[in-house]
């Protein structure tokens, strides 16, 4: 095999570029334009589409699929606003935050609904790409039509939903009999047989939170996740939870830092789950004795919350899955811990759609901090949204 140099015809090189100069390269240019070609055919026909995305000026290019799936096969150039537009308005937040966590360096994994007349579904995988030198050139990935998938998981939350709303009868008529149970025994002097009803009317309780989880949880699958807005006092909010949990749980020490009063408006009730989920995970996985700390910080157009514990902490590799749906820590640590990976899910959701932020940092056997963002109420009454 002879090498030669790249010549535009000058008398020097401009590059010291080397050629094959044998028939080999010719068979091994259109071997690999051959397979190419049959990985985007393959692609296409599992209905996968390709798609790179360039950081630096904003520019998205994908196969004829992807284009056709954005509705975009006439153009050319496309933007990453253009696709951003494509997104409906409520599920934009949390398109940009996956994307902010993909330029930081994590895995791209996200579902998103398009279309007006005809909801489709899709799922975008992907990752960043970086430079030799480190520096960052672009993302790249896969999206996938799920929407035959979608709607079979949407029959299925509606008959989670259904079977939760019948549940809820029974329940709350069996908890009446036991509280009344409760008061006749205590009457007659029956004080042993009033505690067991007491514990079983415990019982009964958190069945009715686990049936309202997933209600919450099918709501958000099928698009149903409604907001009722109120102006209200998050200190407040914040210290009313945080004594309920701790008149629960009192083998441990609440710090809790707030201002004297900070206005939001948003969904008093779901905000108040979200902080409720966090405070009683910081006490499920903290040790007895251990301090738990809920603070409050306010910024010029959003308030900046912080739920802090002592507790197991959680490894660098289950951070980027904590808040998806189902997934739980496992590790000899979390062995007999009960729960189900539906309540920080459910916290993320909450916070997303209230234009806010979630995020959490984690140290093993030294504890985790959850801290989260939400918008307030400026001067002048209205809303500020970041």
């Amino acid at each position: 095999m002879r090498l030669s140099y790249i010549n535009s015809g000058d008398s020097e090189p401009h590059s010291d570029i080397p050629v094959k100069q044998d028939a080999g390269q010719y068979t091994d240019s259109v071997s690999l334009k051959k397979t190419a070609s049959l990985l985007t055919d393959m692609l296409e026909l599992a209905k996968l589409g390709t798609w790179e995305f360039n950081i630096d000026n904003g520019l998205v290019s994908g196969c004829p699929l992807f284009k056709k799936i954005f509705g975009l096969h006439d153009l050319q150039i496309i933007d990453y606003n253009q696709i951003l537009r494509k997104i409906p308005r409520e599920q934009r937040p949390e398109f940009r935050q996956a994307i902010a966590e993909t330029t930081a360096g994590n895995i791209l994994n996200t579902e998103i609904a398009i279309g007006k007349q005809k909801e489709i579904w899709l799922k975008i995988t992907g990752k960043l790409f970086c430079n030799g030198d480190g520096s960052t050139k672009k993302m790249a990935g896969i999206v996938e039509d799920i929407t035959e998938s979608r709607n079979k998981e949407n029959v299925k939350n509606n008959m989670i939903s259904y079977l939760s709303h019948e549940i809820r009868s029974p329940l709350t008529t069996l908890k009446l009999y036991i509280q009344r149970s409760v008061l006749l025994a205590g009457e007659n002097g029956q004080e042993v047989i009033a505690t067991f009803l007491r514990k079983a009317d415990d019982q009964v309780t958190s069945m009715n939170k686990l049936t309202d989880t997933y209600l919450d949880q099918a709501a958000i699958e099928n698009g149903g996740f409604k907001l009722n807005i109120s102006r209200f006092d998050i200190t407040r909010l914040i210290s009313e939870i945080a004594s309920d949990i701790q008149f629960q749980s009192p083998g441990y020490q609440f710090d809790i830092k707030m201002p004297p009063e900070l206005l939001l408006q948003a969904d008093r009730v779901k905000i108040g789950q979200a902080i409720a989920n966090l405070l009683k995970n910081a006490v499920k996985y903290s040790s007895t004795n251990s301090k738990i700390t809920i603070q409050c910080i306010p910024q010029s157009d959003f308030a900046l919350i912080i739920v802090k514990d002592q507790g197991i902490g959680i490894e660098k590799k289950d951070l980027k899955n904590l808040f998806n749906r189902f997934y739980r820590v496992k590790s000899p640590a979390t062995s007999g811990i009960s729960g189900y990976g539906i309540g920080l899910h459910l916290v993320r959701n909450i916070i997303n759609a209230h234009n806010g932020q979630i995020a959490v940092t984690s140290n093993p056997n030294y504890g985790s901090e959850f801290l989260f963002t939400l918008p307030v109420i400026n001067a002048k009454n209205s809303i500020v949204h970041q």
